[in-house]
């Protein structure tokens, strides 16, 4: 017996959609995101680029990306791309930074306080959000949102990133994606 593997994840995801189950719809289009993103950067900020190998960290290839390949302007730019579609009870998007990484000696304390583990405050230079609109079918209706991970530092625990966007800081990067990424 043999399977279609493209139609195996395209029923799965439909399955998750008339579930309503946000978090089972992260999981499932993660990598097909971050494809997203790389063409979005590419053709709406007009900044040509393509991912790297493990950095020297051993952070994975499609975390990172190089702005201006092709120019004496390449550099690296450490990109968390994040699909977001849950809503909070005012109807502003959840964007949270959690993870659920595996709780080893280097994420023991701070780190992995509230069961999660909070991104370190230097793991990557800005977070790319998708976020869903109307019909999640289509990326017509996805939205962008980058936010420098400096504007991400959590006060009570200065090494790490916060573990949740506020609304503020949704407000003040809402339609500001390209501005963000071309400065950086």
């Amino acid at each position: 017996m043999s399977y279609d593997v493209t139609n195996l994840l395209v029923e799965s995801f439909k399955e998750k959609v008339s579930e309503e189950s946000a978090r089972d719809i992260g999981k499932i289009l993660q990598f097909a995101n971050e494809i997203f993103i790389r063409k979005w950067i590419k053709d709406f900020c007009e900044i040509d680029n393509e991912k790297v190998e493990n950095d020297e960290f051993g952070n994975e290839p499609s975390w990172d990306i190089n702005m201006y390949p092709s120019s004496k302007r390449s550099r690296i730019v450490r990109v968390q791309a994040k699909f977001r579609g849950g809503k909070s009870k005012n109807g502003m998007p959840t964007l949270h930074m959690e993870n659920t990484r595996r709780v080893s000696k280097k994420n023991l304390g701070d780190a992995s306080s509230s069961g999660h583990v909070a991104y370190s405050k230097d793991e990557f230079d800005v977070v790319v959000f998708t976020i869903p609109r109307e019909d999640i079918f289509t990326t017509e209706h996805w939205e962008v949102l980058a936010i420098p991970s400096y504007e991400l530092i959590d006060p009570k625990y200065p090494n790490y990133l916060c573990r949740r966007v506020s609304s503020a800081l949704y407000k003040k990067y809402k339609g500001k994606a390209k501005e963000v990424l071309t400065s950086l």
